[in-house]
């Protein structure tokens, strides 16, 4: 079943003043948006709002779909949803899968966010009228935090 792939659901989530949602991840050093594989039976829109409460503890309503990719071999054969939506309750807070829980300008984001993550910000920063529809064909997290370690020595 070679030809399998995985469904992926992030949401870009602002504020009230249009700052940007993020999580740091406690498994490695990178700030991520919110989000995670989607559960048998549901829709993207379901994951969204179930994997914003749980990695960061807001309470969210899904605006729009902004971004469907795909990430191709070698790195994954991932499909990709990214919505955006807004905070209508809840508080930061921290789970099992975050250590740390902001809003970040979206002119100050932080460095140490995947070069695929910052590629569909950027493509919310440009607020496209229609779904945009991509292929990005950049590294995996984990494959950029290993080459970001290997020039940094």
């Amino acid at each position: 079943m070679k030809d399998q792939f995985t469904l992926g659901v992030f949401a870009i989530i602002y504020d009230e003043q249009k700052n940007i949602l993020l999580a740091h991840r406690r498994d490695m050093d990178l700030w991520d948006l919110p989000g995670g594989g989607m559960n048998h039976g549901e829709l993207p829109t379901d994951t969204a709002i179930r994997e914003t409460k749980e990695e960061t503890g807001f309470d969210v309503v899904i605006d729009r779909l902004l971004v469907v990719y795909a990430k191709p071999a070698p790195w994954d054969k991932d499909l990709g949803f990214v919505f955006t939506g807004h905070v209508i309750g809840g508080e930061a807070t921290m789970s099992d899968e975050s250590d740390d829980v902001r809003f970040f300008a979206m002119n100050d984001l932080p460095e140490n966010i995947s070069p695929r993550k910052r590629y569909v910000i950027n493509a919310a920063i440009q607020d496209p009228p229609n779904t945009v529809f991509l292929r990005v064909d950049l590294p995996h997290a984990t494959e950029w935090l290993k080459d970001k370690k290997k020039l940094s020595k």
